[in-house]
């Protein structure tokens, strides 16, 4: 019925697109894979997020070496009742990425602590997010489908890469709101880990204390 309606006050304008994201954004959607247990991206989310445990096999073993540390440090932050979320700085080739490699490795594998066991990296990326996005409706309605994914989807953790350029995109002459605005909820109350990376921390200090906040470094 909610459907229906919906079409009906917009026949004039209506796309099979419009149809599409109003059906993902409003109805409970399963997706199942043969172990019922891998984390499927919603369709209107694929050219922006990957899950990234794909990309390693179970049992494989990780070519980066002396993170130990590092990667320990994050499992701590990930442990925490509140502010769980991460951000890693550093110049671009010093390994940021890397460690986000030997993270999900770990999960894959099954020698990251117990209770992360069984948790789904997602790799998000900014500028695919803005891709094919003529009309800022667009964009809003694909950031509201990656809010509900993470709330609706239990053991995530977020990685945002260059996440120093969350702040602006999707936003419009006039209207502050933009990518930063809109994860901010989601951050609070901790649907999700987020982990972010970045060579420009002091734009993230400079732009929005609020939101530094929500972070470790």
């Amino acid at each position: 019925y909610r459907l229906l309606e919906y079409m009906l006050s917009v026949i004039n304008g209506a796309t099979m697109e419009h149809v599409r994201l109003y059906i993902e954004q409003n109805c409970e959607i399963y997706s199942r894979d043969e172990d019922f247990t891998k984390v499927i991206v919603p369709s209107a989310l694929q050219s922006c997020c990957e899950v990234y445990n794909d990309k390693f096999t179970k049992g494989q073993k990780s070519d980066i070496l002396g993170r130990e540390k590092e990667i320990k440090q994050l499992w701590n932050i990930f442990s925490k009742k509140i502010k769980r979320n991460a951000i890693i700085t550093g110049k671009p080739g010093v390994g940021k990425s890397a460690l986000i490699e030997c993270m999900t490795q770990d999960i894959v594998n099954g020698t990251c602590p117990k209770r992360f066991s069984g948790y789904t990296v997602i790799w998000f990326d900014i500028e695919a997010s803005v891709a094919g996005t003529k009309y800022r409706g667009e964009f809003e309605a694909k950031v509201a489908m990656l809010k509900k994914f993470i709330e609706k989807t239990p053991k995530v953790i977020l990685v945002i890469d260059e996440i120093h350029r969350i702040f602006g995109v999707g936003s419009t002459e006039g209207n502050s709101d933009d990518l930063s605005g809109a994860l901010k909820s989601t951050l609070a109350r901790g649907d999700a880990i987020v982990v972010g990376t970045t060579d420009c921390y002091e734009k993230i200090a400079n732009h929005d204390a609020a939101f530094k906040r929500r972070f470790e470094v």
